[in-house]
């Protein structure tokens, strides 16, 4: 394996390590940049709660970046994470064309919440993944409870799904209320 941080190789350049969300932690990721017809940054598991991370994105002045926002989900951000992670957003938000929120964040129906805010706040284009493909949001992480639930799955079914022994064919078919968390 070659290491690819701060390499650039061609179109793509590589940071230098960055925190997996908080700072405080051990966790570090890559952030990616492709430069062609126009610069494309991908920074997954940043979470936002970084300023070191967010400053390296806009000085590699992208057009589109994609980021996993914060973890709101998970109940364990303090006000001071969440505000942070607010800041931060505000500042990526306003120095690209089309910042990309999606991962953590939508993993609850907050998230969905958060970025149309942030995108009335800074008046500029700020989607999710769904939003950028044209595509509905179908936040099935967000109602997994639900989903289960109506769509119970026998035990070992994921093991046997990691082998190869079945497939997803019986859950193709959502139930009715699956978008609207019924």
């Amino acid at each position: 394996m070659i290491p690819a941080e701060e390499l650039r190789d061609g179109i793509l350049s590589f940071s230098g390590s960055v925190h997996h969300g908080d700072v405080n932690g051990s966790e570090m990721v890559l952030m990616t940049r492709i430069e062609g017809d126009f610069v494309f940054v991908h920074a997954s598991d940043i979470q936002l709660l970084g300023d070191e991370a967010v400053s390296q994105i806009l000085s590699w002045k992208p057009d589109i970046v994609f980021a996993s926002g914060p973890p709101l989900y998970l109940g364990r951000l303090s006000d001071r994470q969440i505000k942070m992670a607010w800041e931060n957003a505000i500042r990526l938000s306003r120095g690209v064309e089309t910042l990309i929120l999606d991962h953590h964040l939508m993993r609850d129906e907050s998230g969905a919440e958060w970025v149309d805010k942030l995108s009335l706040e800074t008046g500029n284009r700020v989607i999710c993944g769904a939003d950028f493909m044209g595509k509905s949001r179908m936040l099935l992480e967000a109602r997994r409870r639900y989903l289960y639930e109506k769509m119970p799955v026998p035990e070992g079914w994921h093991g046997a799904y990691a082998g190869g022994k079945v497939g997803t064919d019986g859950y193709k078919t959502l139930p009715p209320g699956s978008f609207q968390g019924e």
